[in-house]
This record gives C-alpha cells, sequence and structure tokens, in this order.
C-alpha cells in the first residue's frame, strides 16, 4: 500500500474497520437504538442503525457479515426471541446464522431475566462473543457503553502504535462473575 492510496476514492462497499449493526425488534426499542448507535458511531466508521418488524429481517441483516450486532428485543423465560409480527425464534438459531456469517460480537442490549438467555442461548462450541444484559440502569449505561467503546479503542490505537496504555484511561468496576455468563456493572 502506498501513499497514494490513503487518498484514493473508496467505494461505499469498502469498509475500512469494523461493521457495525444497531439494531432493535420492534418499535418500543426505537429510543435505545438511536441512543445506543450515536455512541457507536463516535468510535466506528461503518454503522447501520434499523428497526426490524420481523426477525426475517434481522436474520437478512445478519447475512450482510457485520463484525459487531448490538441488538434489543424480548427474551422470553423461555429463551425465545420474541417476534412482533410472527413466529418467535429461540436464542440459538440467532447465534447459529451469526456464526455462519462470522458475526464476532452479539450484544443483547434490552433488559431481559437470566433465565431466558441460559434456556435458549446454547453458546457452547460457538466462536462468538456474547453480552447479554440483564439491566440496563437506562441513565448509566449510555456513560457505561460509551467508556468500554473508548477502552477498546484507545487499546487497539495504543497496540497499532506500539503506545504503552495509561492507568488513567482505564474503565473501573468491570466484573468477571462466571466464564461462560459475565456481568458489567453499569453503576459507574
Amino acid at each position: 500500500m502506498g501513499l497514494k492510496d490513503l487518498f484514493r476514492l473508496r467505494t461505499r462497499e469498502e469498509v475500512l474497520g469494523s461493521k457495525v449493526l444497531v439494531c432493535g425488534l420492534g418499535l418500543q426499542f426505537q429510543e435505545g437504538v438511536a441512543a445506543d448507535g450515536g455512541i457507536y458511531e463516535r468510535y466506528y466508521r461503518s454503522v447501520e442503525t434499523a428497526m426490524f418488524s420481523e426477525i426475517r429481517e434481522l436474520m437478512d441483516a445478519v447475512s450482510r457479515s457485520p463484525d459487531i450486532i448490538h441488538l434489543f428485543c424480548d427474551v422470553s423465560p423461555g429463551g425465545e426471541i420474541a417476534n412482533p409480527n410472527g413466529t418467535p425464534v429461540v436464542g440459538t438459531e440467532l447465534l447459529d446464522r451469526c456464526c455462519e456469517f462470522n458475526v464476532k460480537l452479539l450484544w443483547i442490549a434490552s433488559d431481559n431475566e437470566s433465565g431466558g438467555y441460559i434456556a435458549g442461548f446454547k453458546a457452547r462450541g460457538k466462536r462468538m462473543n456474547l453480552v447479554m444484559t440483564l439491566k440496563r440502569n437506562d441513565p448509566k449505561f449510555s456513560r457505561f457503553l460509551d467508556q468500554i467503546l473508548f477502552r477498546m479503542f484507545y487499546e487497539t490505537l495504543c497496540q497499532l502504535h506500539g503506545w504503552t496504555y495509561p492507568l488513567k484511561y482505564q474503565v473501573p468496576r468491570i466484573r468477571t462473575c462466571r466464564p461462560q455468563f459475565f456481568t458489567l456493572d453499569a453503576a459507574v
């Protein structure tokens, strides 16, 4: 790659960096999608926000191979993702689809009970990162998400340039509870 390549015009399909999809399954999540999408846009060049009325639309969006999916949806106690206009889908089907199209991170961003996640999202043997939100604590969650993304961005920048990561930029209060499930404490 030469110096000219840095300044050439790029096509819409050519994406530098990670592709992010911030989406909601149902209109009740519009506000959350807009808020979290705005935070992702600070750190990623390619962020798409979308509201889906059917799971089929979500599955089609997964087939476009985003690197990160930040999803607002309702998960039933039985582990099914609620479909506003049709039959629900078990969470494992979404995980399988994400693995098929090489999604690196699936973040379920809405409030859901842990029993639903345990019952419907069988992640054993899947090669992807999965974050399951139990309680957003909404006024604090936006700041928390911003700090997490800043930390990821800053650490990556430091690694690329061989810099040392200063301790003052580390995000406090991230707790690991168990190897398969972890909680992120948004009480910062």
